[in-house]
């Protein structure tokens, strides 16, 4: 069964956000996306969701461009229990100094701290590495 899911698209030179479609079906363990903006579309194939996303936001930042859900905020990450459990569609929302506990839709949107793949990396690693200091 495919899913459709609408989404928000900024492009950060011209600082009006796009509507944009991702469409989702899942194949036994394997998921099918296919991102639709104006009349481009760009289609791809991972283990989740979140892979997916993931490899968009690669693609699209090329261009300076931004998809605005929680999966783009450089505060949010999932564990892999979570990816696992939800197909790579929940991730947490990170806050600083305390452990994982709020569970957002990855696909939700939001326009706040949305940042680059190497940025959503770099904080959840010095997040991780002060939550262990705490510990």
């Amino acid at each position: 069964m495919v899913k459709t899911y609408d989404l928000k698209i900024l492009n950060k030179t011209v600082s009006m956000p796009l509507d944009a479609a991702l469409e989702t079906y899942q194949i036994y363990d394997e998921f099918f996306t296919k991102l639709k903006i104006d009349n481009q579309v760009y289609e791809c194939n991972a283990v989740d969701m979140y892979a997916c996303l993931e490899y968009y936001r690669l693609l699209l930042e090329k261009q300076d461009t931004f998809i605005l859900c929680y999966g783009s905020r450089i505060d949010t990450y999932p564990s892999g229990m979570l990816r696992d459990m939800s197909g790579g569609f929940r991730t947490y929302l990170l806050v600083w100094g305390e452990l994982p506990t709020i569970v957002v839709n990855l696909l939700d949107y939001s326009d706040e701290k949305i940042g680059t793949v190497k940025e959503q990396k770099d904080y959840y690693d010095k997040w991780r590495a002060d939550i262990k200091r705490k510990l």
